[in-house]
């Protein structure tokens, strides 16, 4: 797991849980369908597994502090699936090499907080105490979240020997909303989709940024909660590279060169 992923989990008949990624790292599951679009400032990811479409763009609006995931998911079977969506984000400290240097001692600086937005609805805040007044991470979505864990060993379960093929804790029904003090930091959401009809799609945004104070930018966190902000943002980085790349424009007699170019 490379920091953050996504899990996707729904109930079968008897009513256990099917857990995959539609990222296919960490689950490993066989996919049906998997591609990946590298685009100017985003990334789409699409993929098909147990008959559930994921649409994911992932991208940093121009001039904010905040990499926005759009998440779309479609059910493609014949029948209703009661679908929950579980975003997940590693922390690292701000001075990376230490985790490696001194793996003892940074643990003990992370802190996770959950606090509440205008909706009611959670974000999770993290910090290394020494940052705690200038620098705090989020973590949130624009659905409802019904629970969510921060402490890695809890998520992973069995006192950290589980992995995150297969994390313990996304066979309960809902996450321990612990509120780490110290530890190994992580943010994991349950978002229920509810019941998706066949055909039917849900789309959910979550936001990963950074603030000097929260309560500074909560405007701009309900901002990005809105599918046609999102839209708007992804056609402002459209604007923005189509004038950026056309300032030069060139014409030679090798088709190929011009391509490569312009």
């Amino acid at each position: 797991m490379k920091g953050t992923t996504l899990y996707i989990r729904f109930k079968k008949k008897d009513g256990s849980f099917i857990i995959f990624s539609p990222y296919y790292i960490p689950t490993l599951d066989k996919y049906d369908l998997y591609e990946c679009h590298v685009g100017l400032q985003y990334t789409k990811i699409v993929s098909e597994f147990y008959s559930i479409r994921s649409e994911i763009t992932i991208f940093i609006p121009n001039n904010k502090n905040v990499e926005i995931r759009d998440i779309k998911i479609t059910n493609l079977s014949k029948n209703p699936l009661e679908i929950n969506i579980i975003p997940v984000v590693e922390y690292s400290h701000f001075d990376a090499l230490k985790q490696l240097t001194n793996a003892d001692w940074v643990p003990q600086t992370m802190q996770s907080r959950a606090i509440k937005d205008s909706t009611n609805n959670y974000i999770i805040t993290q910090s290394a105490f020494m940052k705690k007044d200038i620098a705090i991470n989020y973590f949130t979505a624009n659905k409802k979240i019904t629970s969510f864990e921060t402490d890695r060993k809890k998520f992973l379960g069995n006192n950290e020997y589980c992995t995150w093929n297969k994390p313990k804790s996304l066979y309960n029904d809902e996450f321990s909303n612990t509120e780490a003090n110290r530890g190994d930091n992580i943010s994991a959401l349950m978002i229920p989709l509810d019941i998706l009809k066949p055909k039917q799609t849900e789309r959910v945004i979550t936001q990963l940024g950074q603030a000097e104070k929260i309560k500074n930018i909560l405007d701009d966190i309900d901002y990005f909660k809105i599918p046609e902000n999102i839209d708007k943002s992804l056609n402002e980085i459209k604007i923005f590279w189509d004038d950026h790349l056309t300032i030069l424009n060139i014409k030679t007699p090798d088709k190929t060169m011009n391509s490569m170019v312009n």
